[in-house]
């Protein structure tokens, strides 16, 4: 008998960022991806794994991430629909999203979606 594997629980999705590619060769990937799943199970979130939104060594000083990298991917997947709304998009730090001003990081916004 198969067991269906989806549940009702909201989707979870983790954003990894560092901005040197010798980052890599530290802790930070496997720091940041088990934070996320620690997060969403002890929330009840489901972590989706379908995408990998991971900028390894792509910098956020000037937004990079956001126009070239794979959170504006992510941003672009949520305009679109192909993430849920009220799913959520799990960092370990705020500055993993952005360096940017105050100002140019809030830019990111995503409209709400009118309901269907």
């Amino acid at each position: 008998m198969n067991i269906p594997t989806t549940t009702n629980r909201p989707k979870a999705y983790s954003y990894v960022r560092f901005s040197t590619p010798e980052q890599m060769k530290g802790d930070s990937f496997r720091r940041q991806i088990e934070a996320a799943e620690r997060y969403a199970a002890t929330r009840g979130l489901e972590m989706d794994t379908k995408f990998a939104f991971h900028d390894l060594g792509v910098s956020a000083w000037q937004g990079r991430n956001k126009t070239d990298g794979m959170l504006g991917e992510f941003l672009s997947y949520v305009r679109e629909g192909d993430i849920a709304r009220g799913s959520y998009l799990l960092v370990e730090n705020l500055d993993r999203v952005s360096r940017e001003n105050a100002l140019d990081a809030l830019d990111m916004q995503i409209p709400r979606q009118s309901a269907p």
